[in-house]
């Protein structure tokens, strides 16, 4: 049920920010993505405060959520299917269902659907429970390495115009980090899981005006490397908080979600504006599709990434934290494992029945638990914290040009302007879909 949800939210994403961007003119692409991500951010609001609360009610609190959320798909559904009927473009006008079928890249997903299934399922099985060397860990994973590289291959040299069209790239980049914030409040801070919900709700909450505040100031200033920039710090100085944060900063973790808040609002906001005005007119909606799957396919091989190394991390940290803080205290070797499984399970029966346990040992146990998973989930943060400044880099040197410099986002915002005083004298519009739109409208 959850990978059934995942499919349809990851496939709803794109949708949305290409409709978006195809529909609308340059000088107003900002705006667009401002009030996307802003939609965004109260759909995981509600996400995090409705879902949890109702999920932590009762055992069968998830059922109710996902109802829930069927019935908004269904409103989803209904509302694009009476509100929004744009008129196909002249290529998909000209071409059957035949035609069409026939002309997507049918072996690109033969390579690439597997690939990546087989590439995450090694991922995620390393250390957990097979070791690197296990042909349940090398087989899946040189096996859908083997198939994203084909893919790769046969998308940049025999294939143009399908999954990755080749003149999207003038130049683009993309960037993709996976974190672990609500995991590790719950485990850490919170016993509450909802607020430990709550916590990451104000990262969203923050996210709205910060994407409002970036699409003012692109729309005014006409510039997108500044606030990239900004964003990817904003990112950072929040992975460098997580990373050295202790058990007893708790109360500071409430200030810390304030920074990955701007950081969603400014990036997400900039980089699909870049992406559209640097992608030609014919490719728009394309182009911002392909930016927010290329998002999820970098969101899934960093969770697996990530999962990988939090679970080869934490398999050697916990044994060893909770037998050093508990051995001492009078508990012997070989109930170290019976204690570390009743504390994962939270089993407070098995708990008890541990021979030589006392209340001593049971909060020395919970203090170690905390004190092994602080330091797994550190290692994800810097790794995360390395790709963001690897996007810092790139982007602070990326040269100007093909949309993506300052000086030619202005330009084209500008010429976007004058092109529509211009439609406005000659009762005529300027941006692709639109232009058919009304030359449909014009003709009836």
């Amino acid at each position: 049920m959850v990978s059934i949800q995942a499919s349809a939210q990851l496939q709803e994403s794109p949708l949305a920010y290409a409709i978006a961007s195809e529909i609308l003119p340059r000088r107003w692409r900002p705006g667009a993505q401002a009030i996307l991500s802003a939609a965004s951010a109260a759909g995981a609001l509600f996400t995090l405060l409705v879902g949890a609360k109702i999920a932590g009610s009762s055992l069968d609190g998830w059922r109710t959520f996902y109802y829930i959320l069927g019935g908004l798909d269904i409103v989803a559904a209904l509302v694009f299917i009476f509100a929004y009927n744009a008129p196909p473009l002249p290529l998909q006008a000209s071409l059957s269902t035949r035609q069409k079928f026939a002309r997507l890249d049918w072996i690109g997903y033969a390579f690439f659907v597997p690939g990546l299934v087989l590439l995450l399922m090694g991922l995620i099985w390393s250390k957990n429970p097979y070791p690197w060397t296990d042909s349940h860990v090398l087989a899946p994973f040189i096996v859908g390495l083997v198939l994203l590289i084909l893919f790769a291959l046969y998308e940049w040299k025999c294939k143009k115009d399908d999954v990755i069209h080749h003149d999207l790239f003038n130049p683009s980049v993309f960037f993709s980090v996976s974190v672990y914030y609500v995991f590790e409040m719950s485990v850490i801070y919170d016993e509450n899981s909802y607020i430990a919900a709550v916590r990451f709700a104000v990262a969203f909450l923050i996210s709205v005006p910060g994407a409002v505040c970036v699409a003012f100031y692109v729309s005014r200033s006409r510039k997108l490397k500044t606030p990239s920039v900004i964003g990817f710090v904003f990112f950072t100085v929040f992975l460098i908080l997580m990373a050295t944060a202790r058990v007893s900063d708790g109360t500071a973790m409430w200030g810390y979600s304030v920074f990955i808040g701007l950081g969603i609002g400014s990036v997400l906001t900039t980089l699909v504006t870049a992406i559209q005005l640097s992608a030609p007119p014919k490719l728009i909606a394309v182009s911002s599709g392909l930016t927010l799957a290329i998002r999820s396919f970098g969101g899934a091989v960093g969770l697996a990434i990530y999962t990988s190394i939090f679970d080869a991390q934490l398999s050697s940290e916990l044994p060893q934290k909770i037998a050093s803080a508990t051995i001492p205290l009078g508990l012997s070797q070989t109930s170290v494992g019976l204690l570390i499984k009743a504390l994962a399970q939270n089993d407070q029966a098995a708990l008890m029945k541990i021979p030589g346990i006392t209340s001593a040992i049971i909060d020395a146990a919970v203090s170690a638990l905390k004190q092994a998973y602080l330091v797994s989930f550190r290692y994800i943060w810097i790794a995360a914290a390395a790709f963001s400044l690897l996007a810092i880099i790139v982007l602070s040197k990326k040269a100007q040009g093909q949309g993506q410099g300052q000086g030619e986002v202005a330009k084209l915002i500008r010429l976007d302007t004058v092109n529509a005083h211009a439609a406005v004298q000659h009762k005529e519009e300027v941006p692709c879909r639109a232009e058919t739109w009304n030359t449909v409208n014009r003709e009836s």
